[in-house]
């Protein structure tokens, strides 16, 4: 178990690894740390020129008799959201390596936060819509999926979500409807968690094809420019993109799939970079805190794959997926327990750290839409890595490995069932010596 002094500890790794992210991305603009253009640009959009995808936000801004377009408004909402999904994040992340000893632990939560698919995508992406969203999610799972709810009232709940979802992101589908299903058939099996999902599907679905309707038939969009003070930020037109989903979709099918060899290799390098981290850190985290965790996990990436063929976005897609099933996962992370936990290998330890420093988020600046494949040779050293990293995994055998012993890790924070007699047999031998 974390001890307080343990926690504390890695609350503040995880406060400077926040803030190595957002000097490492150089995301300073007109003298502070703000969110790119294209983000922004996401809460100007309102449906005073008629209904339009993704035009919730500004119209609730509009509402409240603010300034859609003001930049320094957006960024500091913006960095609020960021902040807090970061603080669960790091909440859940410390729940479910709590089974663990205090060395593997320190290793794998160090190395999970550097990760550009984890902070470093949820700095990249600050103003993106779909962290609001992330983010209501998971308030609403918090406060209202508990034992004892009304199976009733978390129906209405969430299908008013998965409308206001949609409205505000229709990407969003991707991320918390395989989380749901997740929840509902792999890890908690609960009637709640099921009626949750049951609502969401009530509510996105129609609100989804109303979208894709009248987006094909009406692309006009109320657009607010962008400013700083009384400096306007480059032409909305070339930030925003409203264009209808069977005209991203051709794009996107012509790029990939109709541009000869160069168009596949593209679309398998990013995929493959996209993919990579997320998958390699599901595998870790599987084969420490149970198998079921490092298959929930893949398959929360896997199910989103689906969004890559009209969006380009993967690494930013792949890495959400990840977060989301994640921060769920953790909600379970008391019956979890009960598993015997895995150590880690000592290849596996010198592997992570060096991993993470390979991997950050300044040498991988386009993430969001490459992955790894944003940098060739980072790429194919990551590959390397997480290859003999994986292979370390298959092959050892915690039984055989002197990591067990008490003369490396000193004194253990929890004794599992699997060498508690060992370490009462050393003990005892100590004792005997002394």
């Amino acid at each position: 178990m974390v001890t307080t002094n343990g926690r504390t500890l890695l609350k503040r790794l995880a406060a400077l690894t926040f803030l190595l992210e957002v000097l490492l991305l150089n995301l300073w603009q007109a003298g502070f740390p703000a969110p790119g253009w294209y983000f922004a640009g996401q809460w100007t959009i309102s449906y005073a020129g008629g209904f339009t995808r993704r035009g919730m936000l500004g119209e609730l801004l509009r509402l409240l008799h603010l300034d859609n377009g003001n930049y320094i408004l957006i960024t500091a909402i913006a960095w609020a959201i960021t902040i807090a999904l970061f603080c669960v994040f790091t909440d859940a992340l410390i729940r479910l390596l709590e089974p663990l000893r205090s060395v593997p632990r320190l290793v794998l939560f160090t190395a999970v936060l550097l990760s550009p698919a984890t902070t470093g995508i949820l700095v990249q992406t600050v103003a993106d819509p779909i962290q609001f969203i992330v983010l209501l999610y998971l308030g609403l799972t918090l406060f209202l999926l508990k034992p004892d709810s009304n199976v009733l009232g978390i129906v209405l709940a969430f299908t008013a979500f998965g409308a206001v979802s949609i409205l505000i992101h229709e990407a969003s589908l991707f991320f918390v409807g395989p989380s749901l299903f997740l929840a509902a058939y792999l890890i908690g099996k609960s009637k709640v968690d099921r009626a949750a999902l049951l609502g969401y599907v009530l509510g996105a679905l129609p609100m989804l094809l109303l979208t894709i309707h009248a987006t094909e038939n009406h692309t006009v969009a109320a657009v607010a420019q962008l400013h700083l003070g009384h400096t306007s930020l480059g032409p909305m037109s070339k930030i925003i993109d409203l264009r209808t989903f069977r005209s991203l979709l051709m794009e996107q099918n012509s790029a990939r799939f109709h541009s000869g060899v160069k168009g596949y290799l593209l679309f398998v390098r990013n995929a493959v970079g996209a993919l990579t981290l997320p998958l390699f850190l599901s595998l870790v985290l599987g084969r420490t805190l149970g198998r079921r965790v490092s298959l929930v996990l893949a398959l929360s990436v896997a199910l989103s794959a689906p969004l890559w063929l009209i969006a380009v976005d993967c690494g930013r897609f792949g890495a959400y997926a990840f977060l989301l099933t994640l921060i769920s996962f953790s909600r379970f992370a008391a019956s979890n327990e009960r598993q015997t936990p895995r150590e880690l290998p000592l290849p596996l330890i010198v592997v992570l750290p060096i991993l993470a420093g390979l991997t950050t988020s300044n040498v991988l600046t386009n993430y969001t839409v490459k992955g790894l494949g944003g940098d060739n040779r980072t790429m194919v050293a990551a590959l390397l890595l997480c290859g003999f990293g994986g292979l370390t995994l298959l092959k050892w055998k915690e039984t055989e490995s002197y990591l067990t012993s008490s003369r490396f890790w000193f004194i253990p924070d929890t004794v599992t069932p699997s060498t508690s007699e060992q370490f009462q047999q050393q003990i005892a031998h100590r004792q005997a010596d002394s």
